[in-house]
């Protein structure tokens, strides 16, 4: 037993590292792409336009990823399981719906109006994010790091490929947020066949009956 948990720790560890070089050796490479095709502006705008929707996230999460991981950790059976993802799920879809309004309506308007188009198209990854978090919530209750891992740093690697290849045939900065939102949906999507394939897919009748 101890070994096995010995084995699944380093694992877990390896992978969480892998993914954390990963990505952030990704967005190096990216960051120096937007600086050489639109010079540091264009990096400034960005970066704004990714920490606008970065706030917004975490507003959005409301803590709900680690109550999650814990809950998702003692449910007793798929079913069980599956009925909680249902309601989590849809609390963050209506959440991050509601911070896309927030930040495109008051936010944007407010304290950055000569960058809303950019920060309105930044928001489009608001919600495929938040119900990839949710998921990826399930699979570390199941300590599957590797593969949390894995489709993070597939989805940073879609967004950076096709960010840094757009940029070199000379798109702007918007250029790369669009193929951040590709990966960011693209991500979801593999989370959902993920679910698919454990049986796991969210049930939603629970929240029919007491809506």
């Amino acid at each position: 037993m101890k070994s096995q948990g010995t084995v699944r720790i380093g694992k877990n560890t390896l992978a969480l590292f892998v993914m954390q070089v990963g990505t952030r050796g990704l967005t190096l490479w990216l960051m120096a792409q937007l600086s050489r095709s639109v010079g540091v502006e264009g990096l400034g705008r960005y970066i704004l336009a990714m920490t606008a929707q970065g706030v917004a996230l975490a507003v959005a999460e409301w803590g709900l990823n680690v109550y999650a991981i814990r809950e998702l950790a003692h449910q007793p059976t798929a079913e069980d399981a599956a009925t909680f993802m249902g309601a989590l799920l849809g609390l963050k879809l209506a959440l991050s719906l509601a911070m896309v309004g927030v930040l495109n309506l008051l936010i944007a308007p407010v304290f950055f109006p000569d960058r809303a188009a950019l920060i309105a198209l930044a928001s489009w990854s608001l919600a495929p994010e938040a119900l990839s978090n949710g998921i990826f919530a399930l699979i570390r209750a199941k300590q599957r790091m590797e593969i949390s891992s894995a489709v993070t740093l597939g989805v940073r690697t879609v967004a950076t490929l096709g960010g840094v290849l757009l940029l070199a045939r000379g798109y702007d900065e918007r250029a790369a947020l669009v193929a951040y939102n590709a990966g960011s949906f693209l991500g979801l999507l593999a989370l959902v066949w993920l679910l698919r394939v454990w049986k796991l897919l969210p049930r939603f009748d629970t929240l029919r009956q007491t809506g």
